[in-house]
């Protein structure tokens, strides 16, 4: 058996939590926990670098002491709340194979991720509308993957409802109808806009969503550097895909940053055990902020039950606290 949810079966249900769970040997539940909350800021900070470069290069010429301030304050908070999101759920799913005395599929990891993200609610607006583009985005396409809907095997198709959603939102944002979204403020509406021909207003708001896909390839580009990886062969359009999920995603319904934590919890689900209906951007989102251990954890529990009993009996136990 080599199915991912064999880890809810007997014997391997049993095994302890720091032999799964843990980033290292010899870590205490508490201890991992610590260990956690560093390396996911570590991992968080790499991964939402390009948050912090946007509006530095973006607005350039309008640079200030506060407007500086501003975003380097942005940047700290997104990066904070999900390392501690992370780290939270992990802790969580501890605290559960403890009480329970072996995994059980409700708590790994879907209630432990849903109580994790409850502290979502102590961040600032900003960082809540920015979690909620991305995971609500995410959590959508995964549900339609499931579902297996036609229209996640049509690429056309699926860049077809990309594009009126985006153009919906940049209606929105033009006409100051709505201004949830953080940095991404295209510009306002000229005097005769409602003159203009739709053919007109359709080639504006193409060309300016065109601007933001350039931004984001150039951030990827910049990445690939930073990181020396081979340019052209490796290059991963993880910044283009989140600017353009975030133009792409009309977020007029406010019930949608209530689902936060369930569409987060969702989504950590399917990635330890439906990954093949998780899409790259989701993958990257929680693996880049969670230093890997996700897909450490999965990768693990992927392969046979005698390699991982072989593995388990090597790993100490520890204790909950330290």
């Amino acid at each position: 058996m080599v199915a991912p949810s064999k880890i809810f079966k007997y014997p391997l249900n049993r095994i302890h939590c720091s032999k799964i769970l843990h980033s290292l040997p010899h870590q205490s539940c508490t201890e991992a926990f610590i260990w956690n909350l560093y390396r996911n800021h570590v991992s968080s900070a790499k991964y939402y670098l390009p948050i912090l470069l946007f509006p530095l290069v973006f607005n350039w010429r309008k640079r200030s002491k506060s407007r500086l301030w501003c975003t380097v304050k942005n940047y700290v908070q997104v990066c904070s709340l999900g390392a501690h999101i992370n780290a939270l759920t992990f802790y969580l799913m501890c605290i559960f194979r403890h009480l329970n005395g072996r995994f059980v599929k409700c708590y790994t990891p879907f209630i432990s991720c849903f109580l994790g993200s409850q502290i979502i609610w102590l961040a600032p607006g900003k960082v809540q509308l920015f979690y909620v583009t991305g995971i609500t985005h995410a959590a959508i396409e995964g549900a339609m993957r499931q579902l297996n809907l036609r229209l996640v095997h049509s690429g056309a198709a699926q860049t077809l409802v990309f594009m009126i959603c985006s153009l919906l939102v940049l209606q929105q944002q033009q006409s100051l109808g709505y201004t949830g979204f953080w940095f991404i403020r295209p510009r306002p509406l000229t005097s005769d806009y409602h003159k203009m021909q739709n053919k007109a207003r359709l080639k504006q708001a193409l060309m300016e969503l065109f601007s933001y896909l350039q931004i984001g390839l150039a951030m990827d580009a910049l990445h690939a550097i930073l990181t020396r990886s081979q340019m052209l062969r490796k290059l991963q359009l993880k910044t283009t895909g989140f600017m353009l999920s975030y133009m792409g995603i009309y977020k007029r319904i406010p019930c949608s940053q209530l689902l936060v934590p369930f569409n987060l919890a969702y989504l950590v689900h399917i990635l330890l055990f439906q990954h093949h209906v998780l899409n790259g951007l989701a993958n990257g989102f929680i693996n880049g902020t969670c230093d890997k251990n996700a897909q450490r954890v999965y990768e693990f529990i992927l392969q046979p039950v005698e390699t991982i009993l072989s593995t388990a009996s090597k790993i100490p136990d520890t204790p909950f606290l330290f």
